[in-house]
């Protein structure tokens, strides 16, 4: 075919475009009223439709055509190969691979994403994003794409926009991504000040506020009251981490409740209690105070039991 498909880079060019995003950089989320849900899978490829017309305005002949699409990132979108932006992602649909894409009556509608997967090579939470196409010939053998008398990247490239409800694709329950914490994510940063990083205000009853597991087992739980209860699954420490080289270690202090304000408002007890023992004949557990050990001939530590520190 001659070269009679360069719409778009000449005057007498019609392309409609009708583009329906069904990709997001995290996963999609449908929210009704206040309810919210993440879909379990989504078909990651981006619907693309268009008619092709040649240079004299008249309906492309059908068949199936080699075609290579690519997105960029930044850029004007108005010069071949976007120099100013980044080079995101390329497909190119061969009828050699049997991909080719198949035009009747003009009209054209591929996947993009079902050739080369998009993964993470475009980076959707971007403002801008070029999509651009370059039609070849319908030759059934030509690879690569630039062997297929391709008719060069149409001008001004298409830039890419959402769909209404894929606006709200981003947030979850209303809220942004940003104010979720993520798993196993890495370290996140929170620059907010005076405002809790994490705050919950449980108004059901019943439940925990925090439950962990280890291979299904509960390794420690925070309830609905504040109690924080470990697992029998192992053996636990509270420890405070060793100070650097020449500096004293950090203090570790228990405190019970202060009285509140007014007449006999007694201060909260501690207590120091060892496990009861199980079973038949099971023994009770021990309860130990020991000071820290010393190195070198430094004294150990002391246990000191008293309001004036009376050993």
């Amino acid at each position: 075919m001659q070269k009679s498909l360069r719409f778009l880079n000449r005057a007498k060019i019609i392309l409609f475009v009708v583009l329906l995003i069904s990709i997001s950089a995290v996963s999609i989320f449908a929210v009704s009223k206040n309810n919210a849900s993440a879909a379990p899978g989504i078909n990651e490829t981006i619907n693309f439709q268009g008619r092709l017309f040649n240079s004299q305005g008249a309906i492309v002949a059908d068949g199936y055509y080699n075609v290579e699409f690519k997105i960029y990132q930044d850029g004007t979108g108005t010069v071949a190969g976007n120099p100013t932006g980044t080079l995101e992602w390329t497909e190119s649909h061969l009828n050699a691979s049997s991909n080719g894409v198949l035009v009747k009556n003009g009209y054209m509608s591929v996947e993009l994403g079902s050739v080369t997967a998009f993964g993470t090579s475009v980076d959707w939470n971007q403002d801008t994003l070029w999509l651009s196409a370059n039609i070849g010939d319908t030759n059934a053998s030509c690879t690569p794409f630039s062997s297929c008398n391709p008719d060069g990247e149409m001008l001004p490239m298409k830039r890419l926009s959402s769909t209404p409800y894929s606006l709200n694709s981003g947030r979850l329950g209303g809220l942004a991504s940003s104010s979720f914490v993520q798993i196993s994510q890495g370290v996140q940063d929170d620059a907010a000040n005076s405002t809790s990083s994490i705050f919950l205000n449980k108004t059901g009853t019943g439940g925990n506020f925090v439950q962990f597991q280890a291979a299904g087992v509960d390794a420690l739980t925070i309830a609905n009251n504040g109690d924080i209860a470990f697992g029998g699954n192992d053996d636990h420490t509270i420890t405070v981490a060793a100070a650097p080289a020449s500096t004293t270690g950090r203090n570790l202090s228990l405190s019970a409740g202060t009285g509140g304000s007014g007449t006999g408002s007694a201060g909260g007890d501690i207590v120091f209690q060892g496990g009861t023992g199980g079973g038949t004949n099971g023994a009770g557990g021990s309860v130990y105070l020991n000071g820290g050990n010393s190195s070198g001939s430094a004294a150990a530590g002391d246990i000191l039991i008293g309001n004036n520190d009376a050993a």
